[in-house]
Parts: structure tokens; C-alpha cells; sequence
């Protein structure tokens, strides 16, 4: 026996008004900052996979910082015809919930005005197909939460490509 329709989307807006994120967010590809963390403190970093995450998990201030780990490329919004279309993408609605969207909301047109978190940052390799996903998700933020840029809230790191060492110096 399913549940009633109206009570999934209550329970998703539920866990979307709290800091329950994972819970809608699959197999753990978001790691969460500390629930005490005032939303303005909390910054979201958008890395490439789960050898980024790693290297970052362990530098992080986990008391107010966050790590969305992507699985490749997001579908390009600027060439699909609808909404729907656009949510049915896992990684796109994973984005979504992070930042503190309604999926429901966008479903009616609604865009994201209020953020869960106070920073976005987008921390690509600095290959092709990092800088790749840095377009298609700025793309995915001017369509669905342009708010973010008006608020100054996404940020673009700028990685080494490489990085040499001297090894008499270490």
C-alpha cells in the first residue's frame, strides 16, 4: 500500500524546512556542516566526485562547512523544454535541495529566493570537463536561483592545474 500523494510532498517540504537534507539527498553525496550553524556562515562546496570530496573532507571546517559530491556532469538547462524534465536529473535536484530549494515550488515555476546556506562555491578541476561543470551549474543557478547572483552568494574557485615542489625543501 503507497502513501497518499500529499503526504510524500509533505514529508519532503518537511525535511526541506529543517536541516534534514540528507534525507533527500541520496547515498550520502551531501556531508553536512553542524545544524547549530547560522545559514549565513554556512558555505556549500560543489566538488567533482568522491576523490574531491575526500581531499576536502579532510581540510574542511565541518562545523559550518558542506560538500555536494557531483556524479559528472548536470543536464544542460538551457536546451531542455521543460521543468519536469529538468528535475527528473538526480544531480540537479541533489543541487537543489543543498542550496535549499522546493522542488514542488520550481515544478510550478517558482524560482529559489531564500538559501540554506550563505555560500555556494563551485570547486571544479580545472580541466575541460571541470570547467564544463562550472557553465552547466551556473547555468542551472541563473535558471532556477538567480537570487543567488543578485546576492553575491556564488562563488567560482580557481584551482592549480598542477602543482610542483621542491623535494630538498619538501
Amino acid at each position: 500500500k503507497g502513501k497518499k500523494p500529499g503526504q510524500k510532498r509533505m514529508k519532503a517540504a518537511s525535511a526541506l524546512k529543517t536541516h534534514n537534507k540528507s534525507a533527500l539527498v541520496p547515498n550520502g553525496k551531501l556531508i553536512m556542516s553542524d545544524k547549530k550553524c547560522d545559514p549565513v556562515n554556512r558555505e556549500l562546496f560543489i566538488v567533482e566526485g568522491d576523490s574531491a570530496a575526500g581531499t576536502l573532507i579532510d581540510v574542511r571546517d565541518p562545523s559550518c562547512q558542506e560538500i555536494l559530491k557531483l556524479r559528472g556532469k548536470t543536464l544542460n538547462v538551457e536546451k531542455t523544454t521543460s521543468i519536469a524534465k529538468d528535475l527528473e536529473n538526480q544531480e540537479i535536484r541533489n543541487f537543489l535541495v543543498a542550496i535549499g530549494a522546493d522542488a514542488y515550488a520550481i515544478k510550478k515555476g517558482e524560482k529559489v529566493d531564500s538559501f540554506r546556506v550563505g555560500k555556494i562555491v563551485l570547486l571544479t578541476d580545472e580541466d575541460v570537463d571541470g570547467k564544463h561543470i562550472k557553465v552547466l551549474l551556473t547555468s542551472l543557478i541563473n535558471k532556477y536561483a538567480e537570487e543567488a547572483f543578485k546576492q553575491k552568494i556564488v562563488y567560482i574557485a580557481k584551482l592549480p592545474l598542477f602543482q610542483a615542489s621542491d623535494p630538498k625543501t619538501g
